[in-house]
C-alpha cells in the first residue's frame, strides 16, 4: 500500500500558522496515495521505492518522491513471506 505524507505547516496548537520557534513542529498526516488530493494536505511527499499502480502523477499532485527512504526490496519481500507458500 503507498501512502502519501502530507505536512500541513500546523503549528501543535492548530492556529494555522507555521512557528520557526524550537519546541513547534509541523502536523504530519498520513493519506493513501489513492485518496484524491485536497486544497488543505499541505506539501505531499511519497516515500515509496514502486510508483502505485493506476496512479498518474498529475493526479498524484505530489511535491516531492522519496524513494531513498522507503524499504528496501529485500525488506519488502520479507515482509510478504509467507512460509506455507
Amino acid at each position: 500500500m503507498a501512502t502519501a505524507a502530507t505536512t500541513t505547516g500546523r503549528a501543535a496548537s492548530g492556529s494555522g500558522t507555521r512557528s520557526v520557534g524550537a519546541t513547534e513542529r509541523p502536523t504530519v498526516r498520513l493519506k493513501r496515495i489513492y485518496d484524491a488530493a485536497a486544497p488543505d494536505d499541505g506539501a505531499r511527499v511519497l516515500a515509496g521505492r514502486l510508483w502505485p499502480r493506476g496512479v498518474s502523477k498529475a493526479r498524484a499532485a505530489l511535491d516531492l518522491w522519496c524513494r531513498g527512504v522507503a524499504p528496501s526490496t529485500a525488506l519488502r519481500q520479507w515482509f510478504n513471506y509467507d512460509p506455507a507458500r
